[in-house]
C-alpha cells in the first residue's frame, strides 16, 4: 500500500507545518475489488492497469490546506498583494472518474472547438478536480482508456496530450502538495505561476 502511507505521510507533513492549516482530509482505503468489478462491468471500455492499480491502492483522495500570508508575516510573500495560498488535491472515486462530466459541454470549455474536438469531449474523463481552469485525465478510443494524460482548458480549441507520465504526475503531487495551480506549472514550468508556487514550498516547507 505505498500510495496509502505516501498520502498519510503527506497529512503528516501537513500537519505538523506550522504555516498550514488544513481544512479537508478523506482519504479513501483501497477500492473493494467486487466494486472495481461491478465498474469495470458497467462501463463499455477497458481500463489500462494503471489505474487500475491506483484505485486497488487508494479510493479516492480529498486533501484541502492553506496558509495565511498575512498571520504569518515571517514567510517572505512572492507578491506584497499576496494574502493566501492553498493546496486542493481532489482525486474522484473509480465510479466518478469512469463517469462523463456532462458541465464539460457547456459553452465554458467548448465554446471555441471544432465539431471534431466536440466528439473527443464525451470521451474524456478526467482524474483530479484540481482547479476550475484546467482538467487533465484520459481519452476513450475504441473501447480503450488511454494511459497517456490529455488535458483541456478553459476556452481552448481541444484537447493536447500532456508532456509527463501519470506516474510523473502522482509524484509531483506528493512533491508540491497539491499546491493550487501545480497542474498548470506542470504543464508552463517557464512561467509566473510556476515560480511563485517554488517560491511558496520553499517558503513554507523548506523544500
Amino acid at each position: 500500500m505505498i500510495l496509502q502511507e505516501k498520502f498519510k505521510k503527506l497529512v503528516e507533513q501537513l500537519n505538523e507545518n506550522q504555516y498550514v492549516i488544513i481544512e479537508k482530509i478523506a482519504i479513501g482505503e483501497a477500492t473493494d475489488d467486487a466494486l472495481v468489478g461491478v465498474i469495470l462491468n458497467v462501463i463499455n471500455y477497458k481500463i489500462p492497469e494503471i489505474i487500475v492499480n491506483f484505485y486497488n491502492e487508494v479510493s479516492y483522495v480529498k486533501i484541502y490546506w492553506k496558509c495565511n500570508l498575512v498571520e504569518n508575516n515571517q514567510i517572505t510573500k512572492y507578491s506584497k498583494e499576496d494574502e493566501q495560498v492553498y493546496g486542493d488535491i481532489n482525486i474522484l472515486d473509480l465510479a466518478e472518474m469512469t463517469a462523463f462530466d456532462e458541465k464539460l459541454l457547456s459553452e465554458y470549455w467548448t465554446r471555441n472547438m471544432e465539431a471534431e474536438e466536440l466528439e473527443d469531449v464525451k470521451n474524456f474523463r478526467y482524474f483530479n478536480k484540481h482547479d476550475e481552469y484546467l482538467r487533465l485525465g484520459f481519452l476513450v478510443e475504441d473501447d480503450i482508456m488511454s494511459d497517456e494524460i490529455y488535458y483541456i482548458q478553459e476556452g481552448t480549441t481541444g484537447f493536447a496530450k500532456a508532456p509527463f507520465s501519470f506516474e510523473e504526475y502522482l509524484d509531483t503531487i506528493f512533491k508540491f502538495k497539491g499546491f493550487l495551480g501545480f497542474e498548470y506549472n506542470m504543464l508552463y514550468p517557464e512561467t509566473e505561476s510556476n515560480e511563485r508556487m517554488q517560491h511558496y514550498i520553499k517558503e513554507i516547507f523548506g523544500e
